[in-house]
């Protein structure tokens, strides 16, 4: 099946970002376009045994022809909708990459200088069963006990789109499994235990845990 999922996402914003140097004042706004299924893969890497070094990361931005080819098409189409009669009547001026900026060479260098990330960095702890996989489908992590990863990190892919409601969803899952979880040895420790064979601090704390865990049950 072809896949029909959106490959770009256009932004716009009353406010100019990326390069210093077009902070020029006056009224201007963006349209961006954002490539939203890259193929490109970048890596998230240990530097050393040392967990206070900082880790190696290589985003590969650019590595496959095609997210250059949708970036290209992507400006192609910011272009017509800034060439539309509505926008025309406000006078707009292409400020980056530039009318100037027309051949294929000069568009696949001006992205190479300009692209910049959307801080939606993902899929570098994958969720799955697979030799690849680092946490399964409950976002445990294989091989660690007690440890779960919860955010996006733990996409298999990225989404079509901004990755904060996904993230938001992620984190409501995971806490209904965790509270699931903790519900189950409350009541393990609460058959275990009898209130009348525990001093008094110890039954206060249990009895403190149990409502604590009944309100993270009905969040």
């Amino acid at each position: 099946m072809e896949d029909t999922a959106p490959d770009l996402q256009f932004e716009f914003s009353p406010f100019m970002f990326g390069q210093q140097e077009l902070f020029i004042g006056g009224t201007h706004f963006n349209c961006v376009p954002t490539l939203l299924r890259p193929h490109s893969k970048g890596s998230v890497t240990l530097r050393s045994k040392n967990p206070m070094d900082l880790a190696i990361v290589r985003t590969n931005y650019m590595q496959f022809d095609i997210d250059m080819e949708t970036l290209m098409k992507g400006i192609e189409l910011s272009r017509e909708i800034m060439s539309t009669p509505p926008f025309e009547k406000m006078g707009i001026k292409e400020l980056s990459p530039g009318s100037q900026v027309k051949t294929k060479q000069q568009l696949r260098e001006s992205i190479r200088q300009l692209c910049r990330t959307e801080w939606h960095p993902s899929c570098t702890c994958k969720m799955g069963r697979d030799a690849m996989a680092v946490v399964d489908p409950q976002l445990r992590v294989y091989g660690i006990e007690g440890l779960r990863v919860a955010d996006a990190s733990i996409m298999p892919a990225v989404v079509s789109g901004n990755t904060n409601a996904a993230c938001l969803m992620i984190g409501e899952k995971a806490a209904d499994m965790i509270s699931q979880g903790s519900d189950s040895r409350l009541q393990r420790f609460s058959n275990e235990l009898s209130p009348s064979s525990l001093p008094l601090g110890l039954h206060s704390q249990l009895e403190k845990e149990s409502r604590v865990i009944a309100l993270a049950d009905k969040v």
